[in-house]
Protein backbone atom coordinates (compact mmCIF):
# COMPACT_ATOMS: atom_id res chain seq x y z
CA UNK A 1 0.00 0.00 0.00
CA UNK A 2 2.87 2.42 0.67
CA UNK A 3 4.76 1.67 -2.17
CA UNK A 4 1.14 2.52 -4.16
CA UNK A 5 0.68 5.49 -2.61
CA UNK A 6 4.35 7.00 -3.54
CA UNK A 7 3.85 6.06 -6.55
CA UNK A 8 0.73 7.98 -7.53
CA UNK A 9 2.31 10.98 -5.11
CA UNK A 10 5.61 11.13 -7.29
CA UNK A 11 3.34 10.72 -10.37
CA UNK A 12 1.40 13.83 -9.35
CA UNK A 13 4.72 15.80 -8.46
CA UNK A 14 5.99 14.93 -11.53
CA UNK A 15 3.04 15.78 -13.66
CA UNK A 16 2.92 19.51 -11.31
CA UNK A 17 7.01 20.30 -12.33
CA UNK A 18 6.61 19.53 -15.91
CA UNK A 19 3.47 21.79 -15.61
CA UNK A 20 5.97 24.47 -14.41
CA UNK A 21 8.18 23.91 -16.86
CA UNK A 22 6.25 24.33 -19.56
CA UNK A 23 4.10 27.61 -18.32
CA UNK A 24 7.73 29.19 -18.13
CA UNK A 25 9.26 28.19 -21.31
CA UNK A 26 5.68 29.40 -23.03
CA UNK A 27 4.97 32.46 -21.14
CA UNK A 28 4.35 35.94 -22.86
CA UNK A 29 7.38 37.23 -21.79
CA UNK A 30 9.94 34.74 -22.88
CA UNK A 31 8.10 34.31 -26.05
CA UNK A 32 8.31 38.39 -26.87
CA UNK A 33 11.60 38.02 -25.90
CA UNK A 34 11.67 39.13 -22.35
CA UNK A 35 14.27 38.69 -20.04
CA UNK A 36 14.10 35.78 -17.51
CA UNK A 37 13.76 36.61 -13.89
CA UNK A 38 16.47 34.52 -11.69
CA UNK A 39 15.46 33.69 -7.72
CA UNK A 40 18.74 34.41 -5.67
CA UNK A 41 17.66 32.49 -3.66
CA UNK A 42 19.81 29.35 -3.02
CA UNK A 43 17.65 26.89 -2.11
CA UNK A 44 15.94 27.16 -5.23
CA UNK A 45 19.02 26.69 -7.12
CA UNK A 46 19.93 24.05 -5.11
CA UNK A 47 16.35 22.62 -6.27
CA UNK A 48 17.11 23.61 -9.77
CA UNK A 49 20.52 21.48 -9.81
CA UNK A 50 18.27 18.53 -8.06
CA UNK A 51 15.53 18.80 -11.09
CA UNK A 52 17.92 18.22 -13.52
CA UNK A 53 18.74 15.02 -12.23
CA UNK A 54 16.99 11.81 -13.82
CA UNK A 55 13.54 10.97 -12.68
CA UNK A 56 15.06 8.06 -11.01
CA UNK A 57 17.44 9.60 -9.30
CA UNK A 58 15.45 12.08 -8.04
CA UNK A 59 12.48 9.29 -6.45
CA UNK A 60 16.23 7.03 -5.01
CA UNK A 61 17.72 9.96 -3.59
CA UNK A 62 14.26 10.95 -2.35
CA UNK A 63 12.62 8.12 -0.85
CA UNK A 64 16.19 7.77 1.11
CA UNK A 65 16.66 10.68 2.32
CA UNK A 66 13.46 12.52 2.98
CA UNK A 67 11.16 9.63 3.41
CA UNK A 68 13.67 7.72 5.06
CA UNK A 69 13.06 4.48 3.51
CA UNK A 70 15.71 1.42 3.73
CA UNK A 71 16.91 -0.11 0.60
CA UNK A 72 14.29 -3.18 0.50
CA UNK A 73 11.54 -0.52 0.79
CA UNK A 74 12.76 1.74 -1.81
CA UNK A 75 13.43 -2.07 -4.11
CA UNK A 76 9.92 -2.92 -3.95
CA UNK A 77 8.57 0.56 -4.83
CA UNK A 78 10.73 1.25 -7.46
CA UNK A 79 10.70 -2.47 -8.60
CA UNK A 80 14.48 -2.75 -8.25
CA UNK A 81 16.69 -5.60 -6.54
CA UNK A 82 17.51 -4.54 -3.51
CA UNK A 83 21.65 -4.46 -4.33
CA UNK A 84 20.83 -2.03 -7.46
CA UNK A 85 19.25 0.35 -4.89
CA UNK A 86 22.36 0.63 -3.48
CA UNK A 87 24.76 0.81 -6.28
CA UNK A 88 21.92 3.43 -8.00
CA UNK A 89 21.75 5.55 -4.93
CA UNK A 90 25.79 5.88 -4.86
CA UNK A 91 25.98 6.91 -8.60
CA UNK A 92 22.74 9.37 -7.20
CA UNK A 93 24.39 10.77 -4.94
CA UNK A 94 27.79 11.08 -6.69
CA UNK A 95 26.27 12.96 -9.30
CA UNK A 96 24.22 15.52 -7.31
CA UNK A 97 27.47 16.19 -5.47
CA UNK A 98 29.03 17.04 -9.02
CA UNK A 99 26.49 19.39 -9.94
CA UNK A 100 26.29 21.14 -6.67
CA UNK A 101 29.87 21.46 -6.81
CA UNK A 102 29.50 23.10 -10.70
CA UNK A 103 26.44 25.00 -9.45
CA UNK A 104 29.26 26.65 -6.76
CA UNK A 105 26.39 25.40 -4.23
CA UNK A 106 29.15 22.71 -2.38
CA UNK A 107 30.37 23.53 1.36
CA UNK A 108 32.77 25.29 1.85
CA UNK A 109 35.44 23.74 4.75
CA UNK A 110 36.17 26.09 7.71
CA UNK A 111 39.40 28.22 7.28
Amino acid sequence: MKAYLYKIASSLLSDHWRRVKRERRWSLKNFFGGERVENPNPDHETMYVFERLKAQEQLLLWLAYVEGFEHREIAAALGLKEKSVRVLLFRARKRLADDLVKAGLHRREAL
